[in-house]
């Protein structure tokens, strides 16, 4: 069986890698090139239909490592873009979970990024019409709310980040998050979120100084998440700019495609109030 990827792999870094092809492992090589086609899809780049299980020839582990590292940005396209997933991507997200597990409980905080993470796969698909109850290698996330009934409140057995937490820990814990901040997904974190718009500016702030423009991206995706009723006037501003630094990024530039998909979902859900 192969060898799981690491749950958080770039997000524990202080400051984010270069991110080259050439010179990443196989399994990053792939999610740098999935995570590349996916802000592709998102920004309406090329004709062709967007497909999961669509992947270079003689990569099939690579690519499958690449699924599951993405996690639930895998499904973009298809949960807040204008692509229809298909039977062939649900057979191959399977086959990605099922390959590449979640590892057994190993820490307290390693245990609930996967949890968390794979909750919002869980939800994600969901929302798509697939359940993914049952399938081998998710991790636990009936511990994260998913088995209830909807609606529901989701993660709420799994006490959350303390309100006054610092912000600089606080930032940093939610951009390890961030595939959770997809449009449709409401959890603690995005309540959290909404209340310290303040505090994650100033994370966001804080990482552009650094140039930690990974960690920036994904903040700046929780604050696009409810832009369009708290405007965050930083927030066009910093995209910009980190598109402009991270041209050679995918992982990045799949965040801020992101972002901005979030902040233009939020504007249409508000306009056809």
């Amino acid at each position: 069986m192969p060898t799981p990827p690491s749950p958080t792999p770039e997000a524990a870094e202080p400051v984010e890698p270069v991110e080259t092809v050439e010179a990443a492992e196989t399994v990053e090589t792939a999610a740098l090139r999935l995570a590349s086609d996916i802000a592709c899809a998102l920004r309406g780049a090329g004709t062709a239909a967007f497909r999961l299980e669509r992947h270079p020839q003689g990569n099939e582990a690579a690519h499958l490592g690449a699924v599951r590292t993405l996690g639930a940005d895998a499904l973009a396209p298809f949960a807040v873009g204008p692509h229809s997933l298909g039977p062939g991507d649900v057979a191959l997200l399977t086959e990605a979970v099922r390959a590449f597990p979640a590892p057994p409980p190993l820490d307290p905080v390693t245990d609930r990024l996967w949890g968390l993470r794979d909750w919002a796969l869980h939800r994600t698909l969901t929302a798509l019409g697939v359940s993914a109850d049952g399938w081998d290698g998710l991790a636990d996330v009936h511990r994260y709310g998913v088995a209830a009934p909807a609606p529901v409140e989701p993660v709420q057995r799994v006490v959350p980040r303390p309100a006054d937490e610092p912000w600089p820990d606080w930032t940093a814990g939610l951009a390890q998050l961030s595939s959770l901040a997809l449009p449709g997904l409401h959890c603690p974190q995005r309540d959290q979120a909404r209340r310290r718009r303040l505090d994650l500016g100033r994370g966001l702030t804080h990482a552009l100084l650094r140039r930690d423009l990974l960690r920036a991206a994904r903040l700046a995706r929780w604050l696009a998440l409810d832009s369009a009723t708290r405007p965050e006037p930083l927030l066009s501003a910093a995209l910009a700019h980190i598109e402009a630094l991270a041209v050679d990024r995918p992982r990045t530039l799949l965040e801020t495609a992101l972002a901005r998909r979030a902040a233009d979902t939020d504007r249409s859900w508000m306009g056809a109030r």
